[in-house]
Order: structure tokens, then C-alpha cells, then sequence
């Protein structure tokens, strides 16, 4: 696990001294993330106070389940690791059976909905709360949690299915990203934009974005988010910038090629349009003949 040597922003990281060792607690960011989830909503303090005691006791339940399974695994074979991921998977799939792919920390509190981004975000809690450190792992439009070893697939119910070594990941997912509890707040925020811009809301989407990419500025897709309702709004110039930041990122990223592409065909630069996006469709292609041949 990376060693952390100072505060990181919005306070997701804690400091412990413990017997003369500094020992680290990282820690979820769950009233923020539940903030990300309430923007643009009309819902007073005492309602939103209300959501985040709520949470707190499902988040009591869960760990304590956790940690009652655990205690009855003790003496099984498996790794303590191995132990935690099964208790905490076991322990959430066995209360809350839901999913919606819409799903934020809101729907989850009042409904038991979820997605890989909630399930992910509760079971990182839990196990935070026990003293165990985590990772967090973003594929495409998808996420989930690691410790030292081994990676969890926060969808599945299936043990076979939802724990597996950690180097399966790397050999399997090229194209993946690793950090920190502020992960999980960035993409509440990302979220949060979609939902908005899906309910026409394009003012506030672009807030959204904007507040995800305060929290981590790689954040591709927020980028790409930016350009395209900043293109739908006509604001061409400032569109085609955030295809261009988000190409400085990643220059093969098929979807800000394309929106460049969109953008200068617009302004009328239609030789450098046809150059981008053949070399977005050329990407695709060479992309989908290595995922046959994994397969």
C-alpha cells in the first residue's frame, strides 16, 4: 500500500500517533459524498441531517455484522484479508438486494438501491471503519475496492465470483485507475452531473463537473462532459478547450477525439475534423480486435 505523509484535501485523510508510530486511518467521505448526491435538491438541514443519522446506523449494522463474521471465520483457513472482503460482501448483499443503475448514497439510505458506485462506497466505509486501509480501482464506467492482495467486485453476491487477486486486475483491465477515498468523492460529483444534465439542468451539470474535477482534474470523463454542454449550449470556444485538456490526459480517449472532431467541423475546420475522428474510429477498431483476441 502507498505510503500517505500529509493531509489530502477535504480532509479524507487522518493522522494517528500509536505508540510512538504514526499509524494512518483513511477514512470515507460520507457526508460529502451524501452532499454530491443532495445538489440541486430542495431539502432542508434538519432533512439532510436526518439522511446522514440514518446512514450511520446502517452503517453500525453493517459493521458490526462485518465484524461478527469475521469472529466466526477466525479459525478458517482464508487469509485475515480474504476474511474481512467475504464479511463485509456477505454481510451488505445479505440486507440490501436492489440495484438501480441510477442508484446514489440518497437512494441507498431511503430505498437499499444500489450501484457499483454506492455498494462500493458503503463496503469501503466498513471496512475503513475497522481500521483496514483500501484502494479504490476505476475501470470504465465502473469501480470497486482493493486492499494489499486481493480486489472486490462490490456487485456480485457470489464469493467466487466478487473476491480475486489483485494481479488478475492488472493483467485483465489495462486501462484502469488507482487511488484514494477521494475517488469516490469525485465520482458522486461526476454522477450527479449526468443525472443533471439528463434532467436538462445543463448550468448545474457543468458545477457538478466542475466541483468532481476540483476533487481529481484527471477525471477524463468530466472533461469530456464539459465539452459536450458547453457545445449544446453553443459555446463552441470553451468547448473544444475542454476537449483539448481532456486530450492532454489522454490522447487516445475515443470520446474526446470525437468531440473535437464534432467541434471543429463546426467552426469549419473540416480537414482537421475528418483527421481527429478517423483517428478515433481507428482507435476503436484496433480496441475491439485486442478485446476479441483476450476473449
Amino acid at each position: 500500500m502507498p505510503v500517505y505523509n500529509k493531509q489530502t484535501a477535504h480532509g479524507l485523510l487522518v493522522l494517528k500517533e500509536t505508540t510512538g508510530q504514526r499509524t494512518e486511518d483513511i477514512r470515507v467521505p460520507i457526508k460529502e459524498i451524501l452532499r454530491a448526491g443532495l445538489f440541486g435538491v430542495n431539502i432542508s438541514k434538519e432533512e439532510q441531517d436526518g439522511l446522514e443519522r440514518k446512514y450511520e446506523t446502517i452503517a453500525v449494522v453493517l459493521t458490526k455484522s462485518a465484524m461478527e463474521r469475521l469472529e466466526f471465520l477466525r479459525g478458517a483457513s482464508k487469509t485475515t484479508e480474504l476474511n474481512m472482503l467475504h464479511s463485509v460482501s456477505r454481510g451488505f448483499h445479505s440486507l440490501y438486494g436492489e440495484y438501480n443503475e441510477d442508484a446514489d448514497l440518497v437512494s441507498f439510505i431511503n430505498k437499499g438501491e444500489f450501484n457499483c458506485h454506492v455498494s462500493t462506497t458503503v463496503m469501503a466505509d466498513v471496512i475503513t471503519r475497522q481500521g483496514q486501509q483500501v484502494r479504490i480501482i476505476e475501470l470504465q464506467h465502473h469501480v470497486m475496492l482493493a486492499m494489499d492482495n486481493y480486489a472486490l467486485e462490490t456487485l456480485f453476491r457470489s464469493e467466487d465470483r466478487a473476491i480475486f487477486p489483485r494481479e488478475e486486475i492488472e493483467r485483465k483491465y489495462s486501462k484502469r485507475r488507482e487511488g484514494d477515498m477521494g475517488l469516490l468523492l469525485a465520482m458522486a460529483w461526476y454522477n450527479k452531473g449526468v443525472e443533471l444534465n439528463t434532467h436538462s439542468d445543463k448550468n448545474k451539470a457543468i458545477e457538478a463537473y466542475e466541483r468532481a474535477l476540483s476533487i481529481d482534474p484527471n477525471l477524463i470523463g468530466a472533461w469530456c462532459n464539459i465539452g459536450a454542454v458547453l457545445y449544446a449550449k453553443g459555446i463552441v470556444g470553451k468547448a473544444l478547450e475542454s476537449y483539448e485538456k481532456a486530450l492532454k490526459i489522454n490522447p487516445n480517449y475515443v470520446s474526446a477525439l470525437y468531440g473535437k472532431g464534432t467541434v471543429l467541423n463546426a467552426i469549419g475546420l473540416r480537414k482537421e475534423a475528418r483527421e481527429i475522428i478517423a483517428k478515433a474510429e481507428e482507435i476503436e477498431m484496433n480496441e475491439e480486435i485486442t478485446k476479441r483476441r483476450r476473449a
